[in-house]
């Protein structure tokens, strides 16, 4: 399933959360800023019921301060609701700035899947 902001993919994630195990990631297109992040916020509550949820950053080529705060923000909110989160398929240059803003730190390093081809 992509994650965009048409009004259709909420109504599949209200209607579907009870019988769909979530084996394919939520995926998120092009970038995360004021648009997408306002959208995942909202979308947030459609996962409520969900023991994990895998977001997968692989179409993600940009991410502004709004994205970082915003994917903080949406791993805490996601915690206090009992959802395991799996951050995977980051972009190797996404990765390394999540990493100099220490967001792996803050959110906890197994949220986020480390990218292959980077060294540590």
């Amino acid at each position: 399933m992509t994650f965009n902001l048409e009004r259709r993919v909420y109504n599949v994630i209200k209607n579907r959360k009870q019988d769909y195990q979530w084996q394919r990631p939520f995926r998120f297109i092009w970038g995360l800023d004021i648009s997408t992040v306002e959208a995942l916020r909202l979308s947030l509550e459609y996962f409520n019921g969900l023991d994990q949820l895998y977001i997968d950053f692989e179409g993600i080529r940009f991410v502004d301060s709004t994205g970082m705060a915003g994917i903080i923000d949406s791993v805490q909110t996601l915690r206090k609701m009992k959802i395991s989160v799996f951050i995977k398929n980051i972009p190797i240059f996404i990765y390394e700035i999540l990493a100099i803003l220490g967001i792996p730190e803050i959110c906890g390093s197994e949220v986020f899947e480390f990218p292959k081809g980077l060294t540590n």
